[in-house]
């Protein structure tokens, strides 16, 4: 859709000279022109609108670019809600007409994807709990990825959203994610590096303890050799003393 605006533009732009404005009516820029329009004009294009200058105009309760996103109008009148989740009342009410507000609740969406969003309009693009198709909680949208893969009934870790969205399922647009979004996934982040650090802290004692270990079999070894030398030595010492002893009584006899 981006680009025919973009040559609607060229094409209109260029018209507004006196030169191009001959063109047009002669009919060089008028035949792109009018087949720019009438590009993807069928049924096929709108599922559930009509084609209206190269975009769907969508009949009631319906939305996106091909007319296939269906939504409930909330009673305030200005939210929508899309793929079957409902609308919930707030709280809160608006400062100026003192209504409540409403909200979209996407768990009770349509159950062949996820969604989430402000009005329920982002499908899940990956699954974040493992051995699942469909999560209700720990999935993704636009193109986000999963911090870390989850078992099931595990809390979700969050997802690394690309640029333009933010979230804890990358379901806002940048900046438009409310507060308490924004410091739940805070949370989670800073439960993160907790957790980082101590798997460091697990790291260092499970080098630390075999280095122990060693130390204390190579001082068991050597303490061993030692006493295995010092009986040896003991033993040779003992010898000598009595050979000594012997020699002296033969000497004391020789003399007698």
């Amino acid at each position: 859709m981006l680009h025919k605006v973009v040559m609607l533009s060229a094409i209109l732009a260029s018209a507004l000279t006196a030169e191009g404005f001959q063109l047009l009516l002669r009919g060089p820029l008028l035949f792109p022109l009018l087949a720019l329009v009438a590009a993807d004009c069928n049924k096929e294009s709108c599922i559930n609108g009509a084609c209206r200058y190269a975009t769907c105009e969508c009949d009631n309760g319906f939305g996106g670019e091909d007319c296939s996103m269906p939504f409930k109008v909330c009673p305030d009148g200005k939210r929508k809600c899309y793929n079957g989740s409902e609308c919930k009342r707030n709280k809160d009410k608006d400062p100026v007409t003192h209504e409540h507000k409403y909200s979209c609740d996407c768990s009770r969406a349509y159950d062949i994807s996820t969604f989430a969003g402000v009005q329920c309009e982002y499908s899940s693009t990956v699954v974040c709990e493992i051995g699942k198709d469909n999560s209700l909680y720990s999935f993704c949208t636009n193109e986000g990825e999963c911090v870390k893969l989850v078992d099931p009934g595990r809390p979700h870790q969050g997802c690394r959203c690309v640029d333009s969205f933010e979230g804890l399922h990358c379901q806002y647009l940048k900046g438009e994610a409310p507060a308490q979004e924004l410091a739940a996934v805070a949370e989670l982040a800073a439960s993160r590096s907790k957790g980082s650090g101590l798997s460091g802290i697990a790291m260092f004692f499970i080098i630390l303890i075999p280095l122990v270990v060693i130390g204390m079999l190579a001082y068991v070894l050597y303490k061993k050799k030692r006493n295995e030398k010092d009986i040896i030595d003991d033993s040779a010492n003992s010898e000598c003393r009595q050979n000594e002893n012997t020699r002296g009584i033969e000497l004391k006899s020789e003399i007698l």
